[in-house]
Protein backbone atom coordinates (compact mmCIF):
# COMPACT_ATOMS: atom_id res chain seq x y z
CA UNK A 1 0.00 0.00 0.00
CA UNK A 2 1.45 3.27 -0.70
CA UNK A 3 0.04 6.14 1.50
CA UNK A 4 -0.04 9.62 -0.21
CA UNK A 5 -1.27 13.55 1.13
CA UNK A 6 -3.15 15.68 -0.46
CA UNK A 7 -6.47 14.37 0.55
CA UNK A 8 -9.38 12.65 -1.18
CA UNK A 9 -9.17 14.17 -4.57
CA UNK A 10 -5.93 13.74 -5.09
CA UNK A 11 -6.18 10.85 -6.77
CA UNK A 12 -7.24 11.79 -10.37
CA UNK A 13 -10.52 10.94 -11.38
CA UNK A 14 -12.27 12.02 -8.22
CA UNK A 15 -14.11 15.09 -6.88
CA UNK A 16 -15.80 15.39 -3.13
CA UNK A 17 -18.22 18.19 -1.90
CA UNK A 18 -19.21 19.05 1.70
CA UNK A 19 -21.71 20.69 3.06
CA UNK A 20 -24.40 21.67 5.81
CA UNK A 21 -27.93 20.13 5.41
CA UNK A 22 -29.41 20.88 8.61
CA UNK A 23 -29.21 17.97 10.43
CA UNK A 24 -26.58 19.24 12.73
CA UNK A 25 -28.06 21.97 14.73
CA UNK A 26 -24.60 23.90 14.76
CA UNK A 27 -24.70 24.49 11.27
CA UNK A 28 -21.45 22.76 11.06
CA UNK A 29 -21.30 20.55 7.40
CA UNK A 30 -22.59 17.37 8.23
CA UNK A 31 -23.19 15.86 4.37
CA UNK A 32 -20.44 15.12 2.36
CA UNK A 33 -20.34 13.41 -1.21
CA UNK A 34 -17.21 11.60 -3.01
CA UNK A 35 -17.78 10.91 -6.59
CA UNK A 36 -15.73 9.11 -9.16
CA UNK A 37 -15.75 9.64 -13.01
CA UNK A 38 -15.46 6.44 -14.15
CA UNK A 39 -16.73 3.04 -11.96
CA UNK A 40 -14.35 2.60 -9.10
CA UNK A 41 -13.49 -0.80 -8.17
CA UNK A 42 -14.22 -0.93 -4.23
CA UNK A 43 -13.35 -3.16 -1.21
CA UNK A 44 -15.71 -3.13 1.59
CA UNK A 45 -15.60 -4.71 5.12
CA UNK A 46 -19.05 -4.74 7.34
CA UNK A 47 -19.38 -5.73 10.66
CA UNK A 48 -19.84 -9.02 11.95
CA UNK A 49 -22.80 -8.24 13.72
CA UNK A 50 -26.29 -9.33 13.19
CA UNK A 51 -28.05 -6.09 13.58
CA UNK A 52 -26.70 -3.21 11.11
CA UNK A 53 -27.98 -0.08 10.40
CA UNK A 54 -29.68 0.46 6.88
CA UNK A 55 -26.81 1.59 5.49
CA UNK A 56 -24.95 -1.13 5.72
CA UNK A 57 -28.17 -3.28 4.36
CA UNK A 58 -28.34 -0.94 1.16
CA UNK A 59 -24.22 -0.73 0.62
CA UNK A 60 -24.15 -4.76 0.51
CA UNK A 61 -26.30 -5.31 -2.01
CA UNK A 62 -25.06 -2.04 -4.26
CA UNK A 63 -21.91 -3.32 -3.82
CA UNK A 64 -22.21 -6.85 -4.82
CA UNK A 65 -20.16 -5.88 -7.99
CA UNK A 66 -17.43 -4.58 -6.73
CA UNK A 67 -17.97 -1.40 -8.45
CA UNK A 68 -19.46 2.01 -7.17
CA UNK A 69 -19.19 5.90 -9.02
CA UNK A 70 -20.35 7.91 -5.89
CA UNK A 71 -20.54 7.70 -1.58
CA UNK A 72 -22.54 9.65 0.18
CA UNK A 73 -22.25 10.23 3.83
CA UNK A 74 -24.08 12.03 6.63
CA UNK A 75 -23.29 12.82 9.63
CA UNK A 76 -25.53 13.43 13.05
CA UNK A 77 -27.89 10.40 12.79
CA UNK A 78 -26.62 7.29 12.26
CA UNK A 79 -29.76 5.72 10.45
CA UNK A 80 -29.62 2.52 12.94
CA UNK A 81 -32.40 0.95 14.89
CA UNK A 82 -34.70 2.59 12.12
CA UNK A 83 -36.82 0.08 10.72
CA UNK A 84 -38.31 -0.10 7.18
CA UNK A 85 -38.30 3.20 6.95
CA UNK A 86 -34.48 3.53 7.43
CA UNK A 87 -34.02 1.50 4.83
CA UNK A 88 -36.73 3.28 2.72
CA UNK A 89 -34.73 6.17 3.46
CA UNK A 90 -31.25 5.06 2.52
CA UNK A 91 -32.17 3.76 -0.65
CA UNK A 92 -33.83 7.24 -1.71
CA UNK A 93 -30.54 8.63 -0.08
CA UNK A 94 -29.18 6.53 -2.74
CA UNK A 95 -31.63 7.62 -5.59
CA UNK A 96 -31.42 11.28 -5.16
CA UNK A 97 -27.69 11.05 -5.28
CA UNK A 98 -27.97 9.42 -8.21
CA UNK A 99 -30.40 11.49 -10.28
CA UNK A 100 -28.13 14.79 -9.28
CA UNK A 101 -25.24 12.83 -10.35
CA UNK A 102 -26.79 11.58 -13.49
CA UNK A 103 -25.65 8.37 -12.84
CA UNK A 104 -27.20 4.92 -11.74
CA UNK A 105 -28.76 4.09 -8.06
CA UNK A 106 -27.15 1.01 -7.60
CA UNK A 107 -23.43 2.70 -8.33
CA UNK A 108 -24.22 4.94 -5.10
CA UNK A 109 -23.02 3.85 -1.44
CA UNK A 110 -24.40 5.24 1.51
CA UNK A 111 -23.36 5.66 4.97
CA UNK A 112 -24.86 7.58 7.91
CA UNK A 113 -22.82 8.11 11.83
CA UNK A 114 -24.66 9.97 14.94
CA UNK A 115 -27.51 9.14 17.12
CA UNK A 116 -28.83 5.86 16.81
CA UNK A 117 -32.67 5.05 17.03
CA UNK A 118 -34.08 8.82 15.62
CA UNK A 119 -35.67 8.72 12.28
CA UNK A 120 -33.27 10.73 9.63
CA UNK A 121 -34.37 13.67 8.48
CA UNK A 122 -34.26 12.18 4.82
CA UNK A 123 -35.90 15.57 3.38
CA UNK A 124 -33.15 17.60 4.45
CA UNK A 125 -30.60 15.38 3.06
CA UNK A 126 -32.82 15.45 -0.21
CA UNK A 127 -32.98 19.35 -0.42
CA UNK A 128 -28.68 19.46 0.18
CA UNK A 129 -28.18 17.11 -2.61
CA UNK A 130 -30.16 18.94 -5.47
CA UNK A 131 -28.23 22.16 -4.81
CA UNK A 132 -24.70 20.36 -4.87
CA UNK A 133 -22.98 22.63 -7.52
CA UNK A 134 -23.11 20.42 -11.18
CA UNK A 135 -19.32 19.02 -11.58
CA UNK A 136 -17.35 21.00 -14.25
CA UNK A 137 -17.23 18.98 -17.97
CA UNK A 138 -14.23 17.59 -19.18
CA UNK A 139 -12.60 19.49 -21.89
CA UNK A 140 -13.93 18.59 -25.52
CA UNK A 141 -10.73 17.07 -26.68
CA UNK A 142 -12.28 17.02 -30.80
CA UNK A 143 -12.39 21.35 -30.20
CA UNK A 144 -9.08 21.34 -28.59
CA UNK A 145 -6.76 19.58 -30.65
CA UNK A 146 -8.81 21.65 -33.56
CA UNK A 147 -7.33 24.59 -32.21
CA UNK A 148 -4.20 23.29 -31.42
CA UNK A 149 -3.45 21.70 -34.91
CA UNK A 150 -4.23 25.75 -36.41
CA UNK A 151 -1.23 26.72 -34.37
CA UNK A 152 1.74 23.92 -34.55
CA UNK A 153 2.49 20.32 -33.18
CA UNK A 154 3.59 21.29 -30.11
CA UNK A 155 0.11 22.57 -29.32
CA UNK A 156 -1.34 19.11 -30.73
CA UNK A 157 0.95 17.29 -28.47
CA UNK A 158 0.23 19.72 -25.63
CA UNK A 159 -3.46 18.62 -26.22
CA UNK A 160 -3.71 15.25 -25.81
CA UNK A 161 -0.49 14.75 -23.25
CA UNK A 162 -2.95 14.70 -20.14
CA UNK A 163 -4.53 11.47 -21.59
CA UNK A 164 -1.22 10.14 -23.27
CA UNK A 165 0.55 10.34 -19.54
CA UNK A 166 -2.07 8.70 -17.83
CA UNK A 167 -2.32 5.68 -20.16
CA UNK A 168 1.79 5.59 -20.00
CA UNK A 169 1.36 5.40 -16.31
CA UNK A 170 -1.32 2.53 -16.44
CA UNK A 171 -1.88 1.28 -20.09
CA UNK A 172 -4.92 -1.00 -18.14
CA UNK A 173 -6.76 2.67 -17.69
CA UNK A 174 -9.91 2.46 -19.86
CA UNK A 175 -10.56 6.01 -19.27
CA UNK A 176 -7.37 6.84 -21.20
CA UNK A 177 -8.12 4.72 -23.88
CA UNK A 178 -11.25 6.86 -24.14
CA UNK A 179 -10.27 9.95 -23.90
CA UNK A 180 -7.34 9.05 -26.94
CA UNK A 181 -9.68 7.46 -29.21
CA UNK A 182 -10.94 10.42 -30.77
CA UNK A 183 -7.25 10.60 -32.04
CA UNK A 184 -8.22 8.42 -34.95
CA UNK A 185 -10.78 10.95 -36.15
CA UNK A 186 -7.74 13.52 -36.99
CA UNK A 187 -5.06 11.12 -37.96
CA UNK A 188 -2.31 11.87 -35.48
CA UNK A 189 0.15 9.69 -34.75
CA UNK A 190 1.42 9.71 -31.55
CA UNK A 191 4.96 8.33 -32.42
CA UNK A 192 6.12 11.23 -33.71
CA UNK A 193 6.20 12.62 -30.73
CA UNK A 194 8.12 9.39 -29.12
CA UNK A 195 11.22 11.38 -28.56
CA UNK A 196 9.18 14.39 -26.74
CA UNK A 197 8.08 11.62 -24.52
CA UNK A 198 10.69 9.64 -23.53
CA UNK A 199 13.59 12.58 -23.33
CA UNK A 200 11.52 15.23 -21.57
CA UNK A 201 13.19 18.62 -21.43
CA UNK A 202 12.60 21.37 -19.62
CA UNK A 203 9.70 23.28 -21.58
CA UNK A 204 8.50 26.60 -20.42
CA UNK A 205 6.73 27.76 -23.62
CA UNK A 206 3.18 27.32 -21.24
CA UNK A 207 3.95 28.16 -17.83
CA UNK A 208 7.53 28.68 -15.90
CA UNK A 209 8.74 28.82 -12.25
CA UNK A 210 9.71 31.79 -11.02
CA UNK A 211 10.10 32.32 -7.27
CA UNK A 212 10.14 30.05 -4.75
CA UNK A 213 10.30 30.64 -0.85
CA UNK A 214 9.39 30.21 2.48
CA UNK A 215 6.61 32.00 4.44
CA UNK A 216 8.16 31.78 7.97
CA UNK A 217 5.28 33.39 10.18
CA UNK A 218 2.71 30.65 7.94
CA UNK A 219 5.36 28.06 7.66
CA UNK A 220 4.88 27.52 3.88
CA UNK A 221 6.68 26.93 0.85
CA UNK A 222 5.11 28.45 -1.90
CA UNK A 223 5.75 28.94 -5.40
CA UNK A 224 5.15 31.64 -8.27
CA UNK A 225 3.82 30.35 -11.27
CA UNK A 226 3.69 32.11 -15.02
CA UNK A 227 1.34 31.20 -17.25
CA UNK A 228 2.17 32.33 -20.61
CA UNK A 229 -0.47 31.46 -23.42
CA UNK A 230 -4.46 31.93 -23.79
CA UNK A 231 -4.91 28.02 -24.56
CA UNK A 232 -3.02 24.66 -24.11
CA UNK A 233 -4.94 24.18 -20.53
CA UNK A 234 -7.39 21.80 -20.74
CA UNK A 235 -10.95 23.47 -20.71
CA UNK A 236 -12.04 27.06 -19.93
CA UNK A 237 -13.36 28.24 -16.65
CA UNK A 238 -16.15 26.30 -17.23
CA UNK A 239 -15.13 23.33 -17.68
CA UNK A 240 -12.20 21.23 -15.35
CA UNK A 241 -9.26 22.32 -16.69
CA UNK A 242 -5.90 21.05 -15.41
CA UNK A 243 -2.81 21.74 -12.40
CA UNK A 244 -0.25 22.96 -12.46
CA UNK A 245 2.19 21.11 -9.57
CA UNK A 246 5.26 22.01 -7.93
CA UNK A 247 7.41 19.48 -6.29
CA UNK A 248 9.74 20.96 -3.28
CA UNK A 249 13.03 19.86 -1.99
CA UNK A 250 15.05 21.78 0.64
CA UNK A 251 18.80 20.79 1.08
CA UNK A 252 19.73 21.51 5.02
CA UNK A 253 23.46 20.45 4.13
CA UNK A 254 22.91 16.60 3.36
CA UNK A 255 21.23 16.42 0.42
CA UNK A 256 18.21 17.49 -1.06
CA UNK A 257 14.91 15.89 0.92
CA UNK A 258 11.45 15.79 -0.54
CA UNK A 259 8.94 18.03 1.37
CA UNK A 260 5.73 17.13 -0.65
CA UNK A 261 3.55 18.33 -3.72
CA UNK A 262 1.08 20.91 -4.06
CA UNK A 263 -0.72 22.43 -7.14
CA UNK A 264 -2.77 25.60 -8.61
CA UNK A 265 -5.52 25.01 -11.03
CA UNK A 266 -5.24 26.71 -14.10
CA UNK A 267 -7.61 27.09 -17.44
CA UNK A 268 -7.64 28.60 -20.44
CA UNK A 269 -7.67 32.16 -20.24
CA UNK A 270 -7.56 35.30 -22.30
CA UNK A 271 -4.09 36.55 -20.69
CA UNK A 272 -3.30 40.35 -20.65
CA UNK A 273 1.06 40.98 -21.94
CA UNK A 274 3.13 39.44 -19.41
CA UNK A 275 0.65 36.34 -18.32
CA UNK A 276 -1.28 35.35 -15.20
CA UNK A 277 0.24 34.74 -12.30
CA UNK A 278 -0.13 32.06 -9.64
CA UNK A 279 0.98 31.00 -6.36
CA UNK A 280 0.64 27.57 -4.63
CA UNK A 281 1.98 26.81 -1.29
CA UNK A 282 2.57 23.80 0.38
CA UNK A 283 2.45 23.63 4.71
CA UNK A 284 5.77 22.22 5.95
CA UNK A 285 6.89 22.08 9.73
CA UNK A 286 10.84 22.55 9.63
CA UNK A 287 11.63 22.38 13.74
CA UNK A 288 13.69 19.38 13.56
CA UNK A 289 15.90 22.24 11.40
CA UNK A 290 15.81 25.30 13.39
CA UNK A 291 18.10 26.76 15.24
CA UNK A 292 18.57 27.76 19.33
CA UNK A 293 17.37 31.34 19.87
CA UNK A 294 19.34 33.74 17.94
CA UNK A 295 21.03 31.40 15.44
CA UNK A 296 20.81 31.60 11.96
CA UNK A 297 19.47 28.67 10.22
CA UNK A 298 19.45 28.51 6.21
CA UNK A 299 18.56 26.07 3.73
CA UNK A 300 18.86 25.33 -0.65
CA UNK A 301 14.95 25.26 -1.61
CA UNK A 302 14.15 23.75 -5.10
CA UNK A 303 10.58 23.43 -6.90
CA UNK A 304 9.98 21.71 -9.74
CA UNK A 305 7.19 22.67 -11.84
CA UNK A 306 5.44 20.29 -13.94
CA UNK A 307 2.10 20.73 -15.91
CA UNK A 308 -1.11 17.83 -15.73
CA UNK A 309 1.26 15.01 -13.81
CA UNK A 310 2.60 14.94 -10.77
CA UNK A 311 6.73 15.31 -10.39
CA UNK A 312 8.02 12.17 -9.29
CA UNK A 313 8.57 12.63 -5.60
CA UNK A 314 12.05 11.54 -3.76
CA UNK A 315 13.46 12.84 -7.71
CA UNK A 316 14.72 16.14 -7.02
CA UNK A 317 16.20 15.84 -10.56
CA UNK A 318 13.26 15.19 -12.00
CA UNK A 319 12.59 17.01 -15.40
CA UNK A 320 9.54 17.19 -16.45
CA UNK A 321 7.49 17.70 -19.81
CA UNK A 322 5.71 20.99 -19.78
CA UNK A 323 7.56 22.74 -16.92
CA UNK A 324 11.05 23.77 -14.98
CA UNK A 325 12.85 23.98 -12.35
CA UNK A 326 13.84 27.22 -10.11
CA UNK A 327 16.27 26.94 -6.96
CA UNK A 328 17.31 29.34 -4.03
CA UNK A 329 18.42 29.58 -0.58
CA UNK A 330 15.72 30.67 2.73
CA UNK A 331 16.70 31.66 6.08
CA UNK A 332 14.95 29.50 8.39
CA UNK A 333 13.91 31.20 11.55
CA UNK A 334 15.55 30.30 14.69
CA UNK A 335 13.65 28.82 17.72
CA UNK A 336 12.00 30.59 20.11
CA UNK A 337 13.93 31.46 23.67
CA UNK A 338 13.97 28.72 25.76
CA UNK A 339 13.32 25.60 23.32
CA UNK A 340 16.16 23.29 22.85
CA UNK A 341 16.74 22.19 19.54
CA UNK A 342 15.18 18.73 18.74
CA UNK A 343 13.51 18.71 22.68
CA UNK A 344 9.64 18.93 21.97
CA UNK A 345 8.59 22.09 23.87
CA UNK A 346 4.73 22.90 23.55
CA UNK A 347 4.29 26.70 24.69
CA UNK A 348 1.29 28.44 26.35
CA UNK A 349 1.69 31.76 23.78
CA UNK A 350 -1.59 34.02 25.77
CA UNK A 351 -3.98 34.23 27.75
CA UNK A 352 -7.21 36.59 27.22
CA UNK A 353 -5.04 37.83 24.53
CA UNK A 354 -2.51 38.44 26.69
CA UNK A 355 1.14 37.53 26.19
CA UNK A 356 2.48 35.18 28.97
CA UNK A 357 5.06 37.19 29.49
CA UNK A 358 2.99 40.26 29.71
CA UNK A 359 1.16 38.44 33.16
CA UNK A 360 3.59 38.99 36.47
CA UNK A 361 3.34 36.75 38.97
CA UNK A 362 0.12 38.35 41.32
CA UNK A 363 -2.05 37.55 37.95
CA UNK A 364 -2.81 40.74 36.47
CA UNK A 365 -1.65 41.96 33.04
CA UNK A 366 0.09 45.09 31.92
CA UNK A 367 0.69 46.26 28.64
CA UNK A 368 -0.75 45.86 25.14
CA UNK A 369 -2.71 42.84 24.29
CA UNK A 370 -1.65 40.32 21.34
CA UNK A 371 -2.47 42.09 18.05
CA UNK A 372 -2.56 45.86 20.12
CA UNK A 373 -6.27 46.05 20.18
CA UNK A 374 -6.30 47.03 23.74
CA UNK A 375 -3.85 47.68 26.25
CA UNK A 376 -4.20 46.85 29.90
CA UNK A 377 -2.69 48.44 33.08
CA UNK A 378 -2.87 45.95 35.88
CA UNK A 379 -6.04 44.41 34.89
CA UNK A 380 -7.58 41.17 35.77
CA UNK A 381 -9.41 38.17 33.69
CA UNK A 382 -13.02 37.80 32.97
CA UNK A 383 -15.58 36.54 30.80
CA UNK A 384 -14.48 34.71 27.96
CA UNK A 385 -10.62 33.72 28.68
CA UNK A 386 -8.97 32.06 25.44
CA UNK A 387 -6.06 30.23 25.49
CA UNK A 388 -3.65 29.93 22.89
CA UNK A 389 -0.44 28.02 22.06
CA UNK A 390 2.06 26.54 19.96
CA UNK A 391 4.08 23.69 19.87
CA UNK A 392 7.90 23.15 18.56
CA UNK A 393 9.57 19.61 17.41
CA UNK A 394 6.16 18.18 17.53
CA UNK A 395 5.96 14.10 17.12
CA UNK A 396 5.13 12.45 14.14
CA UNK A 397 1.57 11.51 14.53
CA UNK A 398 -1.76 12.38 16.09
CA UNK A 399 -1.05 14.36 19.71
CA UNK A 400 -3.79 15.70 21.55
CA UNK A 401 -3.81 17.88 25.16
CA UNK A 402 -5.30 18.54 28.26
CA UNK A 403 -5.98 21.80 29.96
CA UNK A 404 -5.69 21.62 33.67
CA UNK A 405 -6.93 24.34 35.84
CA UNK A 406 -7.04 25.11 39.75
CA UNK A 407 -9.00 27.99 41.18
CA UNK A 408 -9.43 29.15 44.66
CA UNK A 409 -12.08 26.54 45.78
CA UNK A 410 -9.72 23.37 43.62
CA UNK A 411 -8.04 21.43 46.36
CA UNK A 412 -5.68 20.04 43.15
CA UNK A 413 -5.76 20.75 39.57
CA UNK A 414 -8.63 19.98 37.48
CA UNK A 415 -9.22 18.81 33.68
CA UNK A 416 -11.15 21.80 31.75
CA UNK A 417 -13.07 19.78 28.92
CA UNK A 418 -15.79 22.68 27.65
CA UNK A 419 -16.19 22.59 23.95
CA UNK A 420 -14.76 25.25 22.03
CA UNK A 421 -14.80 26.31 18.46
CA UNK A 422 -12.25 26.79 16.24
CA UNK A 423 -11.13 28.30 12.60
CA UNK A 424 -9.39 25.44 10.73
CA UNK A 425 -7.77 25.41 7.80
CA UNK A 426 -6.64 22.02 6.14
CA UNK A 427 -4.22 21.71 2.75
CA UNK A 428 -5.06 21.83 0.07
CA UNK A 429 -8.13 24.57 1.07
CA UNK A 430 -7.18 27.98 2.42
CA UNK A 431 -10.75 28.37 3.50
CA UNK A 432 -11.26 28.24 7.02
CA UNK A 433 -13.95 26.14 8.51
CA UNK A 434 -15.41 27.17 11.52
CA UNK A 435 -14.98 23.27 14.07
CA UNK A 436 -16.23 22.51 17.59
CA UNK A 437 -13.38 20.66 19.35
CA UNK A 438 -14.56 18.65 21.66
CA UNK A 439 -12.73 16.59 24.36
CA UNK A 440 -12.53 12.65 24.60
CA UNK A 441 -12.29 12.10 28.08
CA UNK A 442 -9.91 14.90 29.62
CA UNK A 443 -8.24 15.40 26.07
CA UNK A 444 -9.00 17.66 23.18
CA UNK A 445 -6.94 16.49 19.68
CA UNK A 446 -4.24 18.56 18.74
CA UNK A 447 -5.56 19.25 15.26
CA UNK A 448 -2.32 21.90 14.87
CA UNK A 449 -0.28 19.40 15.83
CA UNK A 450 -0.98 18.02 11.71
CA UNK A 451 1.74 20.44 9.51
CA UNK A 452 -1.67 20.29 7.11
CA UNK A 453 -3.46 21.63 9.28
CA UNK A 454 -3.58 25.24 10.54
CA UNK A 455 -6.10 26.45 13.71
CA UNK A 456 -6.26 30.03 13.82
CA UNK A 457 -4.22 32.26 16.55
CA UNK A 458 -3.35 29.01 17.78
CA UNK A 459 -6.48 28.74 19.58
CA UNK A 460 -6.48 25.66 22.61
CA UNK A 461 -9.70 26.48 24.23
CA UNK A 462 -11.75 29.13 25.91
CA UNK A 463 -12.60 29.44 29.61
CA UNK A 464 -15.89 30.77 30.82
CA UNK A 465 -17.87 31.09 34.00
CA UNK A 466 -14.65 31.04 36.30
CA UNK A 467 -15.04 31.72 39.93
CA UNK A 468 -12.97 34.96 40.94
CA UNK A 469 -9.56 34.79 42.69
CA UNK A 470 -6.10 33.59 41.27
CA UNK A 471 -6.23 30.18 38.94
CA UNK A 472 -3.48 28.35 37.55
CA UNK A 473 -3.38 26.77 34.26
CA UNK A 474 -0.93 24.39 32.52
CA UNK A 475 -1.35 22.22 29.48
CA UNK A 476 -0.11 18.28 29.12
CA UNK A 477 0.26 16.88 26.12
CA UNK A 478 0.61 13.35 24.86
CA UNK A 479 0.17 10.72 21.74
CA UNK A 480 -3.28 9.32 22.20
CA UNK A 481 -3.30 7.03 25.35
CA UNK A 482 0.59 7.25 26.03
CA UNK A 483 2.36 8.88 28.67
CA UNK A 484 2.49 12.67 29.17
CA UNK A 485 5.26 13.76 26.88
CA UNK A 486 5.72 17.33 27.68
CA UNK A 487 3.80 19.91 30.12
CA UNK A 488 3.94 23.74 30.14
CA UNK A 489 4.80 26.03 33.29
CA UNK A 490 2.06 26.38 35.25
CA UNK A 491 0.85 30.36 34.85
CA UNK A 492 -1.16 32.22 37.34
CA UNK A 493 -4.26 34.55 36.16
CA UNK A 494 -6.24 36.63 38.45
CA UNK A 495 -9.66 36.68 37.90
CA UNK A 496 -12.50 39.45 38.62
CA UNK A 497 -15.85 38.75 36.82
CA UNK A 498 -17.45 41.73 39.07
CA UNK A 499 -19.20 43.93 36.27
CA UNK A 500 -17.62 48.11 36.23
CA UNK A 501 -19.37 51.05 38.24
CA UNK A 502 -19.36 53.85 35.49
CA UNK A 503 -19.97 57.23 37.10
CA UNK A 504 -20.61 60.31 34.65
CA UNK A 505 -20.91 63.67 35.42
CA UNK A 506 -21.89 66.58 33.23
CA UNK A 507 -19.88 69.75 34.92
CA UNK A 508 -21.07 72.67 32.07
CA UNK A 509 -24.31 74.36 31.51
CA UNK A 510 -26.85 72.91 34.10
CA UNK A 511 -25.32 70.19 34.92
CA UNK A 512 -26.42 66.35 34.76
CA UNK A 513 -30.55 67.48 34.47
CA UNK A 514 -29.63 70.48 32.05
CA UNK A 515 -31.01 71.16 28.31
CA UNK A 516 -27.98 71.96 26.16
CA UNK A 517 -28.80 73.08 22.27
CA UNK A 518 -27.88 71.60 19.13
CA UNK A 519 -23.88 71.86 18.63
CA UNK A 520 -23.47 73.06 22.11
CA UNK A 521 -20.19 71.19 23.82
CA UNK A 522 -21.07 69.50 26.60
CA UNK A 523 -17.77 69.39 29.44
CA UNK A 524 -17.66 66.85 31.77
CA UNK A 525 -15.96 63.59 33.50
CA UNK A 526 -16.15 59.93 33.66
CA UNK A 527 -14.76 57.41 36.66
CA UNK A 528 -15.20 53.76 36.31
CA UNK A 529 -14.18 51.70 39.43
Amino acid sequence: MKVISGGITKPQGFRAHGMWSGIKRSQKKDLSLVVSEVPATTASVYTQNSVVAAPITVCRRHGRNGRARAIIVNSGNANCFTGKQGYADAVRMAETCATALGIKATDVLVASTGIIGKPLPIDKITAAVVKLPPPKPEPDLHQIVKVARAVDDLAVMRGVFPAVAKLSADPTDIAAWQALAPLKAFDIDLSKFADFLAQPKFNTTYEELHCVGLDRDRMLLHGIVQIKLRSGYSGSLCQKGSREYIAFYLDFGSGWEFQGTTFVEVHDIDVPRGGLWYQAALPVNLDAHRQEYCKTGRARIRGILSWAVPPAPNQPNFVPHWGDREDCWIEVEHLPKGVIPGVFTPVLESIGNMSVAKIDGAGYANGASVGGTFTADDAPFGGRTLLKGNGFNIPAGPMEYRVMIQGPSDVSPRAWTVPFDADVTTFPSITPVSQTVNAVGDWFPWLAASPLVTVADNLLGALTGLENGLHNVYLEFRQPFGPVLATTPPKAFMVDNTAPTADIEITSGAGNCGKFGIGEVISGTYAMT
